[in-house]
């Protein structure tokens, strides 16, 4: 085996912050993902967040049982439309 084939490859994090490289390693979140702290702002942070909760809802809100009010005050939803 020679030492190329053996080098470690990484991509250097940045802080969204501040943009520091001086970033440590500082646990894990309750979903399994590494998080980090940047050791000049001490901002601690994930690098590859995704929100769950707003696709969810993003997705229930364009649903067809919207709820609205029609110009008499009545309640009504989009699929009584």
């Amino acid at each position: 085996m020679s030492y190329a084939s053996a080098a470690m490859c990484y991509e250097a994090i940045i802080c969204p912050r501040c943009s520091s490289v001086s970033i440590v390693k500082n646990g894990k979140t309750a979903q399994r993902k590494q998080r980090y702290l940047c050791k000049d702002c001490r901002r601690q942070f994930i690098r590859d967040y995704t929100n769950v909760t707003y696709a969810k809802t993003a997705a229930a809100s364009s649903s067809a049982t919207t709820p609205i009010w029609d110009a008499s005050g009545q309640y009504e939803t989009w699929s009584s439309r």
